[in-house]
């Protein structure tokens, strides 16, 4: 009986290769068949690596890092690079020893495969590339690895005489003109390696030794390695990149890796809006404290005509004389009712300028964010609860009434906060997160007196629209 079906089997398989008019492929284990070609499946779950957890879309644009497996693991295939940045995480595709642009330490690194004969190689060099180094060239190392197209002799040949210009220094020179050609004959390589100021006689006999071909070719059997089809493609850190990107690809990416150091150095912005009722906080006892029989942290309110905003930018994190932090706030009120006939006094208080630095407590830069306040923080006042501010700003504003000057260089400080009072609008003992709340208190400065009841002027409004940039 098997002597009857082995000839069977065979002759069915060479009946498949045949109508199908190839050589079938064969896949040894990690490697498993996927649309006509092998694809690493270290896991065993019959589905490629690259396309684990990705949906359909995701599939053609990205691929997950190459390889999660814990170090103890890799340290098992000694083949494998263990290479770590400062997160701990493992980056497994080499960037080899080829020439780095960019910080040669830093420990975010961009690999391309790249070709210099193909036209999307070419329009990444000339057109993306640029505005990565400029954005990002101090934070990340740009490393270029040859990937020349198969039975292509002008892209293997470039990519050799690239690596001729490297021995004697001069990669970049050379790797930059043979971006910039329309054509790469052997004419033409050796026309470049004289604008570059080659020794042409060393590079002649570096080029037609083929001193480079089993670099050039390990490059490209890296590519393969690591799953590159066809070019460029591109490895940041381990996220796979294939096919030409417009730099917001490559800028969105880069801002996710870099998403605390770049919020250090450009900030936060934050804009917000009154949208409902205002009050007016008067002099009384304090809520917290009612010895204190004038306090402006009371709960005696008068409900006003009031409108706010406020756009901050928050980049000085502590107190300095050179804070780049920025604000303006403008605010316009009057009385609800006006006495008699009388027409009712309209007031403007508009921010004219941040204050800094603090003597008694920091002025965050003149502007915090997501900052405790009041409490026990040392920050405000003891006589409201404790506080995780969205926004503080100190500074010196003007008032005018009815259109005319009316006091200059007034403190003002201005807070949005979660919930300081419940929904009679009573302070609380512990803060609310049931809402936002705007809070600007205008207080005098030395020698000043303020024409408002207790001396200041608080205004208080329980709904707010806040956006965070």
């Amino acid at each position: 009986m098997v002597k009857i079906a082995f000839p069977f089997v065979f002759f069915a398989i060479f009946l498949g290769v045949l109508l199908n008019g190839c050589t079938p492929t064969f896949c040894s284990t990690p490697y498993i068949l996927s649309d006509g070609d092998c694809c690493l499946d270290k896991n065993e779950d019959e589905i490629c690596d690259e396309q684990q957890d990705l949906s359909s879309t995701e599939r053609e644009e990205y691929a997950s890092p190459l390889d999660t497996t814990p170090a103890k693991n890799l340290a098992q295939q000694p083949t494998q690079l263990l290479r770590t940045n400062e997160a701990g995480v493992i980056l497994t595709v080499d960037p080899d020893d080829d020439f780095v642009q960019g910080n040669p330490d830093a420990e975010v690194t961009l690999i391309e495969f790249g070709d210099y004969t193909n036209t999307n190689s070419q329009r990444f060099y000339k057109e993306v590339l640029p505005q990565i180094l400029e954005k990002y060239g101090t934070k990340i190392n740009y490393v270029f690895r040859n990937f020349p197209e198969p039975n292509n002799e002008n892209a293997q040949l470039a990519a050799e005489a690239s690596e001729c210009a490297d021995e004697q220094g001069k990669f970049l020179d050379y790797h930059q003109l043979l971006f910039q050609s329309n054509t790469l004959t052997l004419s033409t390589l050796r026309h470049l390696a004289t604008r570059a100021e080659l020794n042409l006689d060393a590079f002649e006999a570096c080029f037609f030794a083929h001193r480079f071909t089993d670099e050039v070719l390990q490059d490209r059997d890296d590519g393969l390695k690591y799953g590159v089809s066809r070019t460029p493609t591109f490895f940041l850190n381990n996220q796979k990149i294939i096919g030409f990107k417009f730099f917001d690809i490559f800028d969105t990416a880069l801002k996710d890796i870099f998403y605390k150091e770049l919020l250090l150095e450009q900030g936060t912005s934050l804009t917000a809006q009154s949208t409902g009722l205002a009050y007016a906080i008067l002099p009384g006892p304090a809520a917290l404290d009612p010895t204190q029989t004038s306090s402006p942290y009371s709960n005696v309110l008068e409900l006003v005509d009031g409108v706010f905003s406020v756009a901050a930018h928050d980049i000085t994190r502590k107190d300095s004389a050179t804070s780049r932090d920025t604000a303006s706030l403008a605010v316009t009120y009057s009385s609800k009712v006006g006495i008699g006939l009388q027409r009712k006094d309209i007031y403007t208080i508009e921010l004219k300028e941040l204050l800094t630095e603090g003597i008694s407590h920091s002025y965050f830069g003149g502007v915090g964010m997501n900052v405790y306040l009041y409490g026990n923080t040392g920050i405000g006042t003891r006589y409201l609860p404790r506080t995780d501010a969205y926004l503080t700003l100190w500074g010196l504003a003007d008032i005018k009434k009815n259109d005319v000057p009316y006091l200059n260089n007034v403190f003002a400080h201005f807070v949005l906060t979660r919930g300081l009072r419940n929904h009679d609008y009573e302070i609380l003992q512990r803060q609310d997160d049931d809402d936002i709340e705007a809070y600007l208190l205008i207080s005098s400065t030395t020698n000043q007196t303020l024409p408002f009841p207790g001396g200041f002027l608080y205004l208080f409004w329980p709904e707010v629209n806040l956006r965070e940039a």
